[in-house]
């Protein structure tokens, strides 16, 4: 998605951390309960552009899943369409639309009977104990079988989307899993499933979406450290301002916690190597006693140029 060189990622998608650091530096407050319906909790804040997909927000997400979803029905054509609509509204919760779909396949078609039987299903669906164990056992077994699909919209009918997410993962689905947990899942739920996939795009040589995706999630010193172990010190140094802008790290942390100080410290080298020495000895200065060594060394080179 993204090339590592670090000029490219300098001019290209220093645009891209900014942006999903705009968003998600607000984004610090409690989890949302289990609702298939988002809550925009932050409606003061423009989201991401579309094109960030799956780095959006949870509520902004959803609402463009939703909107997709209905492009579709509206222009679905045959069986086929009108079942992938059926599956999807399901997925996210939307059982009325689902059923009203199901109603309208007609006597004549083959699968007649099987949508009738599973719109009786969606309609009445009962929460007990009882009948999600029996759901849950009759999912895992259409799972095991290859009907994966099948299966993970039983387990959304009964409230087990993080079992279905895992599934998904089980099977290498990534992408599905990703669009159903953003989708569905509680915030905790959903960094579970984001968290996976990060590190799965990280070990499969993905690695700058893979720090875009702990950015999305507000993990801002995992991202640092691993910004820095790529000696990509340029983005690790104008992240860690935006923080400081924000307000994620205090004056205080800045100052004292080690990953923070060698950050400051290789973007200082960072801005004096491009020659940029007013702005490395500023930087080198704020860092108080961390930073005075560098400082010096930055005063005599200075002078000798």
């Amino acid at each position: 998605m993204h090339k590592v060189d670090m000029q490219l990622f300098i001019h290209s998608k220093a645009t891209d951390v900014d942006q999903a650091a705009g968003v998600d530096l607000r984004n610090t407050g409690s989890p949302s309960p289990l609702d298939t319906r988002r809550i925009n909790r932050y409606p003061h804040l423009q989201p991401l552009d579309t094109c960030y997909d799956v780095l959006c927000d949870s509520y902004t997400y959803q609402r463009l899943q939703l909107e997709r979803v209905s492009l579709h029905e509206s222009k679905r054509g045959d069986y086929q369409h009108t079942k992938k609509v059926i599956e999807q509204l399901i997925l996210l919760g939307e059982m009325d639309r689902a059923v009203q779909l199901l109603l309208e396949t007609e006597l004549e078609n083959p699968h007649y009977y099987t949508d009738a039987i599973k719109a009786c299903l969606v309609a009445t669906i009962q929460s007990t104990g009882a009948a999600q164990s029996t759901i849950k056992l009759v999912a895992t077994n259409l799972i095991a079988n290859g009907n994966i699909w099948e299966g993970v919209q039983l387990l959304c009918l009964i409230g087990k989307g993080l079992d279905a997410c895992r599934y998904l993962l089980s099977y290498s689905l990534w992408e599905a899993a990703v669009w159903l947990a953003k989708s569905v899942l509680p915030t905790p739920e959903t960094h579970e499933v984001m968290r996976k996939w990060a590190d799965h795009l990280w070990v499969s040589g993905q690695k700058n979406k893979a720090l875009l995706v702990m950015l999305s999630m507000c993990q801002f010193e995992r991202v640092l450290e691993l910004l820095g172990a790529q000696k990509l010190h340029i983005q690790a140094g104008l992240l860690l301002q935006a923080c400081q802008e924000f307000g994620i790290f205090s004056p205080a942390v800045r100052s004292t916690e080690p990953l923070l100080i060698a950050v400051d410290l290789d973007f200082a080298r960072q801005l004096f190597s491009l020659r940029n020495h007013q702005a490395a000895l500023v930087l080198s200065e704020k860092l108080g006693e961390p930073g005075q060594q560098l400082h010096k060394e930055f005063q005599i080179l200075s002078e000798e140029r």
